[in-house]
């Protein structure tokens, strides 16, 4: 048998060290790249996918290796006849299919491998986030930030308030409230299910507006807000001024999702929270949005801390 056309080889030597197909007098030689491992300390429902994914790819692979086995053993046939002209066709196809298992190896590996990079590349926001986050994960809460409307709190969460991720308790059913974020103290602290894909978007764009709320409480509650005043006096007088305020933006939804199933309420840290959700999230009535803007006035000096 003659060698096969060169147009094969240059096609997938373009795929570089994830795919090359050689054609040689007699024989054809192929080499896949190696998948790279997945990291078992992700969070289950990630792992879980991605591990399907590893055992899909690996035995795609062996597949390609099995046909390239079986087309070598054939042997050689006239060049011109019948059985050539079937046999550059099969090449032809074990090429493509070489090609297209390169793209999907390459793809897969470049996703696993971002799972290991660094949650930020600022060094300001970088020192905020504690233990171990991976650049999936950093991700999705950026992309919940996103949906703020207030810039300058959605900075101060991205920047400023400490972030931890902590694991969670394993569970068959969606994740409630407290299985996906809680203000632990002055820790904005991230849990599993935060990540878990049956977690609607809004629901983790109000609960990481809401704990975060209860974190600048938590760390800024003595603080003055002016000469005279802690911002826990000032939002007592606050309350005080404008009943009903809390109850109506806790009603309030975003993006037709709320948080009146949250039992928090009374205590003046979840209060707090509930006004300063509405306002990162540009809730409340025209009626009420001079309250909001006062409030934002009076904890800004706080975010620059």
């Amino acid at each position: 048998m003659k060698q096969f056309p060169c147009l094969i080889l240059v096609l997938l030597m373009s795929l570089s060290t994830t795919a090359q197909l050689a054609a040689e007098e007699q024989q054809v030689s192929i080499k896949l790249a190696k998948i790279v491992p997945v990291p078992q300390s992700l969070p289950a429902t990630l792992l879980n996918d991605l591990n399907k994914r590893h055992e899909r790819l690996d035995t795609w692979r062996s597949g390609i290796k099995e046909k390239v086995e079986k087309f070598n053993a054939l042997g050689s046939f006239k060049p011109g006849s019948t059985e050539d002209a079937l046999r550059r066709r099969d090449l032809e196809k074990l090429a493509e299919e070489a090609k297209s298992c390169s793209i999907a190896v390459k793809k897969f590996n470049a996703e696993v491998e971002a799972l290991t990079a660094s949650p930020s590349t600022r060094d300001q926001a970088a020192a905020s986030w504690s233990r171990q986050w991976n650049a999936a994960e950093n991700k999705k809460v950026l992309t919940a930030l996103e949906a703020f409307k207030d810039a300058k709190l959605r900075e101060w969460i991205e920047n400023k308030a400490p972030k931890d991720r902590v694991p969670g308790t394993p569970s068959s059913l969606p994740p409630a409230a407290s299985d996906m974020i809680s203000a632990n103290g002055t820790m904005l602290t991230f849990k599993d299910g935060f990540f878990d894909q049956r977690a609607s978007d809004t629901k983790r764009e109000n609960l990481l507006a809401f704990e975060a709320g209860k974190v600048l409480w938590s760390a800024n509650m003595t603080g003055k807000v002016d000469q005279s005043q802690s911002l826990e006096d000032w939002f007592k007088g606050f309350l005080r001024t404008n009943p009903g305020l809390v109850e109506e933006l806790k009603a309030a939804r975003h993006q037709g999702e709320g948080l009146s199933d949250l039992g928090d309420l009374a205590d003046a840290q979840s209060q707090f929270a509930h006004v300063f959700r509405a306002r990162a999230l540009g809730l409340g009535s025209k009626e009420r949005q001079s309250e909001l803007n006062l409030f934002k006035n009076k904890i800004s000096p706080l975010l620059e801390k």
